[in-house]
């Protein structure tokens, strides 16, 4: 006999279709993570959202948020691909620093520096967001399980 797993939906999660087991209450999501911005008290230029469809409104980045993840989920995202984005982001800002460093001195033979990343939780991080923004603005676009086992990121 074949049996299969119950999962809980909580409505208004995007993760529910996809990624199953939902749990808790609607928790404020940030649209892109917190983690990518450093400091969250920073006014960004923002629009393109409903409510700031016509022209550009200043917003800090801890209010950039919406409620489109169950806990569980915001919970899980935020533990695996969050830190990747913060990561990524220290990276770019680093190599750009030892170029410039590097631009000053001169021409000469530098070791090769490596700054590994992880192809598929950033790929992961760029798709939460695309969706979290997504969900937003109310698109159609939707994240549909098509049965495709994805490995587990410890």
């Amino acid at each position: 006999m074949r049996t299969t797993k119950q999962t809980k939906h909580v409505q208004g999660c995007w993760g529910a279709s996809s990624l199953g087991d939902c749990d808790g209450k609607l928790s404020r999501e940030h649209t892109v993570s917190e983690c990518f911005w450093g400091d969250t008290s920073e006014l960004i230029s923002v629009q393109g959202m409903r409510w700031c469809a016509d022209a550009p409104k200043m917003v800090s980045v801890a209010s950039m948020t919406a409620k489109v993840l169950c806990e569980v989920h915001n919970n899980r995202l935020g533990e695996t691909v969050d830190p990747v984005a913060a990561l990524t982001t220290q990276t770019i800002k680093e190599s750009m620093r030892l170029l410039e460093v590097r631009k000053k001195i001169g021409s000469r033979t530098y070791n090769v520096l490596k700054f590994p990343i992880s192809g598929p939780r950033i790929e992961r991080w760029f798709l939460k967001t695309l969706i979290n923004s997504q969900s937003l603005i109310n698109s159609r676009f939707a994240l549909v399980n098509d049965g495709i086992e994805l490995p587990q990121m410890n």
